[in-house]
């Protein structure tokens, strides 16, 4: 049917955030930049309240954390300029109970 909607398979590959982490990210100022990067990655988060537990993960593609920041300032620059090119994965957990997820690519 030529007119049917051709909707993407979205398993095959994963958007830079899922649609609850955009929610989220919208009510906390939450955003991930450059992405893709070539050396280091600014995380801002400048609507989190400043008495929120806040962690912030970096894995590799494998699941392996390379990083790990607990209660970061309102600007962090996770550094990857020591690792080698290829996806990894930004988690940040607010209070135990809001979790944002991002991809990003490094060249």
């Amino acid at each position: 049917n030529p007119n049917r909607l051709f909707i993407p398979d979205s398993t095959a590959t994963k958007p830079e955030a899922d649609e609850g982490t955009m929610k989220l990210a919208m009510n906390y100022g939450v955003s991930v930049f450059p992405n893709p990067t070539q050396s280091n990655v600014n995380l801002s988060m400048y609507k989190i309240p400043e008495d929120a537990s806040t962690v912030v993960t970096l894995f590799d593609n494998a699941g392996k954390t390379l990083q790990i920041l607990k209660n970061p300032k309102q600007q962090e620059e996770l550094l990857l300029q020591d690792y080698k090119e290829g996806i990894y994965y930004i988690s940040v957990i607010i209070n135990n109970k809001d979790k944002l997820y991002y991809k990003v690519i490094k060249q």
